[in-house]
């Protein structure tokens, strides 16, 4: 009874003396510690990334940079976008940039291909005959016979020039992104010049007789009438631009023709400067203009029935049915200062109307 007494007093206090250490901690408790706060997102094209659609940029180069949706990062990579359309810009060495729009769909990842090539800078290639020709682009020079990148230039209109001594040519180049441009350049050097000047000069004066075959064709109100073959003998005396001179024709095979002028000629031997036109430098070309009189006969075949019929004018006048009045022009071609080709083109006012073209040759006479 002694022992169990305590027992009893010990049992009945364990709740209170519990109460009483607990009570403390109770009064003096606190809010937890608030969660730290989330990282910001780092601005990346990051695998992985936790939104289920997105875009993954391929074909441009490991360091091209992308924009896109407020991210950069770099090519072959994923991004979590919300749902949306999107414009993107591609940045890399070498590049003009690159820009599109892109719709990112709900749960699904896209791809944008981007073709390399498409967004180059563009490139300009000069082919030049003569290696001392300089050449420059917008003010900057550039090499020749090769692919040069016009850097920073990814639109609008540049100049261009190159030269050469005194001999020159200058253009533009349209350029857009991607673009090659390739540009022949043919200028002439000094000895070159020399030759085509000497060729031009040797037309200039002298004498000279030609040979000179045509082929005819009726015109006009004489359309039935066969081709006409035409064989000229001429001569002329030259003074610097004019030539003065005279000639007899026989035609033949398409009917009959015989023919006597004389004939007054202008040639364009320079343009000014003593240069002669030319054909990238190898070929003299001399223009000429001028008109033939004379007096001749035509009887000319007829297509239909193969009859002859005399078609030398509408009425009775001496000018058109004996009177040669002819208008032509053409080229000359010298080939050395001795001997040089013709090319001509001339219209027969009258007669026939006779439409000629014609080749010839022509001689220097002593």
């Amino acid at each position: 009874m002694r022992h169990a007494l305590p027992r009893l007093v010990q049992a009945a206090l364990a709740p209170l003396v519990a109460l009483v250490m607990l009570w403390p901690a109770a009064a003096h408790s606190v809010d937890p510690p608030p969660a730290p706060a989330a990282a910001p997102a780092t601005a990346a094209l990051a695998p992985g990334s936790a939104l289920p659609q997105g875009v993954t940029f391929i074909g441009p180069p490991a360091e091209a940079t992308i924009t896109i949706g407020g991210l950069v990062g770099s090519p072959g990579r994923f991004v979590g976008l919300d749902a949306g359309v999107y414009d993107y810009t591609v940045h890399a060495p070498g590049w003009c940039p690159a820009t599109g729009r892109v719709e990112v769909s709900p749960g699904k990842r896209a791809e944008v291909q981007v073709d390399a090539k498409a967004w180059l800078f563009p490139q300009v290639f000069f082919a030049v005959n003569r290696h001392k020709i300089q050449i420059t682009v917008a003010g900057k020079p550039v090499p020749r016979s090769t692919w040069s990148a016009l850097e920073g230039r990814c639109g609008g209109v540049v100049p261009y020039k190159a030269w050469l001594y005194k001999q020159s040519k200058s253009g533009e180049i349209a350029l857009r992104p991607g673009i090659k441009v390739k540009i022949h350049i043919k200028l002439l050097d000094p000895d070159a010049v020399r030759s085509l000047v000497e060729l031009a000069r040797s037309q200039r004066s002298g004498h000279r007789a030609a040979i000179n075959y045509a082929l005819s064709v009726p015109t006009g109100a004489h359309q039935d009438l066969n081709l006409l073959n035409t064989a000229e003998a001429r001569w002329w005396w030259t003074l610097d631009f004019l030539r003065l001179g005279g000639g007899v024709g026989l035609g033949f095979a398409g009917g009959f023709g015989i023919e006597a002028f004389g004939s007054a000629i202008l040639q364009m031997t320079d343009l000014g400067n003593s240069k002669p036109m030319h054909i990238q430098g190898l070929v003299t070309l001399l223009p000429f203009l001028g008109m033939e009189v004379g007096i001749g006969y035509q009887n000319l075949t007829n297509i239909a029935n193969n009859d002859r019929s005399n078609f030398r004018g509408a009425d009775d006048s001496i000018l058109t049915n004996i009177g040669v009045l002819r208008l032509l022009g053409g080229v000359t071609v010298p080939i050395n200062p001795s001997i040089a080709a013709e090319l001509r083109l001339s219209y027969n006012v009258n007669m026939a109307k006779l439409l000629q073209i014609g080749l010839g040759v022509s001689f220097r006479l002593p």
